[in-house]
């Protein structure tokens, strides 16, 4: 067995555990609901949906926004000594 084979065994792993569904669109959703019913705090817009009520979003731009409960419970437990940082990828 060469590397490149052992980095495809670990890629499709990888892939079983993250890719839910075979349609992008699919295993988002599922992801999404997955960690709503966690608790977790998720907004999501596909590029088919309206834009969500008061943000001023694009008709068909995608929009994922995820804050998980730790992240929660540190800002509502640290308050204004709390510091945010934005991750935004592939932003045009």
């Amino acid at each position: 067995m060469i590397m490149e084979e052992i980095g495809q065994i670990r890629k499709d792993i990888e892939r079983e555990s993250i890719w839910l569904d075979p349609n992008d669109t699919k295993s988002t959703w599922i992801w999404v609901k997955t960690l709503q019913f966690k608790g977790n705090f998720v907004r999501y817009k596909d590029k088919l949906d309206h834009p969500l009520k008061g943000l001023n979003l694009a008709k068909d731009v995608f929009f994922l926004y995820i804050q998980m409960n730790f992240q929660r419970e540190a800002f509502q437990h640290l308050e204004n000594t709390f510091l945010s940082i934005d991750a935004t990828h592939n932003c045009t």
